[in-house]
């Protein structure tokens, strides 16, 4: 059984061999990987991935409308980029349409060795965080401890140029934990912002923490805050110039007030408890926050969520953040869609209103729920 064994996997090698050394197989490597190292599992994972890609793909044109055609642009597999010591087992693609009267529906296609996940675009370039889980860190112990903690909690941030419709790579970024949308990352000045929750809220005892960290436009790390609310997870974030807001929430909601003017040194100006949490943030002007999300009560150590909770936050002093007013819409079972789409929070600034849909249930669920 041995000897066949060894004769099944002699056969096996040569047959990939073979494969490995044919230009027109679809699984040449090559092409890929012109330093690939067979001892690297992470490339093998990758490249049998994206081999189907390795036949010829030519541009085609298909009528969008009668007067304006679109072009697929199709990137070959020997122009898919990627970094070295990074295991993925996807890619990601960033596509540009030029919608002007000059080659109206062409577009350029830019291709990356990495996972898609949560977007964030400035007006200059476009930041993809995929958050990587791996319960056994010792498996992945190359990476090192500041990449994967003790929960193999982490997330890698691909940063692309948009280069005014020819999008492309410039760098990445790792940092620990994950993020919860894309209002945890921000571009201001040329630096990048995240906001990330590490460990386990509900684990006993909680192992989580929360924290900011800087980049610069490389994506080398500047500095960061860490070690906010242990024990809790983000439910919110929001930037806003030189200043940074987070909420966190496991019994009660601390929201904390960062300032981030020096990026190398960001540092917690203050913070502020009040039941319930904020699921979005907005901001109403330089010294006021509104947070939209949950009321909650405590009872016999345990908490209940209520109605919607609608809150006007006061930052004139930083170091003293207040709830100056509150609003709680319904009872328990009443929701918003702004919890988890803020497209659905409309504010005038020049008239002071906000408007978003409620799904409002009675007291005791007994009326129903009232829209």
């Amino acid at each position: 059984q041995q000897q066949q064994q060894q004769q099944q996997q002699q056969q096996q090698q040569q047959h990939q061999q073979q494969h490995d050394a044919n230009p027109n197989s679809r699984h040449f490597r090559s092409s890929l990987a012109p330093d690939y190292n067979p001892d690297r599992e992470g490339y093998k994972r990758v490249l049998r991935r994206l081999a189907p890609l390795r036949r010829k793909l030519t541009g085609t044109t298909s009528p969008a409308s009668s007067e304006t055609p679109f072009t697929f642009a199709y990137d070959e597999c020997g122009n898919v980029q990627y970094v070295t010591d990074t295991v993925v087992d996807a890619w990601v693609s960033i596509i540009s349409i030029k919608m002007g009267s000059v080659g109206r529906g062409q577009s350029t296609i830019v291709t990356h060795a990495g996972r898609g996940g949560t977007v964030f675009a400035s007006s200059t370039n476009i930041y993809i965080a995929a958050p990587n889980y791996a319960y056994f860190p010792e498996a992945f112990g190359s990476f090192g401890p500041e990449i994967m903690p003790s929960m193999g909690m982490w997330t890698v941030v691909l940063k692309f140029a948009m280069n005014d419709g020819s999008p492309s790579f410039v760098s990445q970024a790792e940092v620990a934990g994950t993020v919860i949308n894309q209002f945890a990352m921000d571009e201001y000045q040329g630096n990048f912002r995240i906001a990330t929750t590490d460990g386990e809220v509900w684990s006993d005892p909680p192992t989580s923490t929360n924290a900011v960290y800087t980049f610069d436009s490389s994506m080398k790390a500047l500095g960061g805050v860490e070690g906010l609310a242990k024990g809790e997870r983000i439910y919110s974030v929001r930037f806003a110039g030189d200043r940074g807001y987070v909420v966190t929430f496991r019994q009660v909601d601390p929201l904390f007030v960062l300032d981030l003017s020096n990026p190398s040194k960001p540092t917690q100006l203050g913070q502020l408890k009040v039941p319930g949490f904020s699921e979005y943030l907005h901001p109403f002007d330089k010294d006021t926050i509104i947070g939209i999300g949950k009321e909650t009560t405590e009872s016999n150590e345990r908490t209940t969520t209520g109605g919607v909770k609608i809150s006007i936050f006061d930052i004139k002093n930083p170091g003293k953040p207040k709830e100056a007013a509150v609003v709680v819409v319904g009872e328990a079972g009443s929701s918003t869609p702004v919890s988890y789409e803020h497209k659905a929070f409309t504010f005038n600034p020049s008239t002071g209103l906000m408007s978003f849909p409620i799904t409002e249930t009675a007291s005791g669920g007994g009326g129903g729920p009232n829209p």
